[in-house]
């Protein structure tokens, strides 16, 4: 259980991640 709840919290965090990169594109191309 433990071990899915961290894997979670991985691809959650890789995922916000990838969201600010967008973001930060999208910034900078706008």
């Amino acid at each position: 259980m433990a071990y899915s709840n961290f894997t979670l919290e991985m691809v959650l965090e890789q995922f916000q991640l990838t969201i600010r990169e967008t973001r930060s594109l999208t910034q900078a191309d706008g």
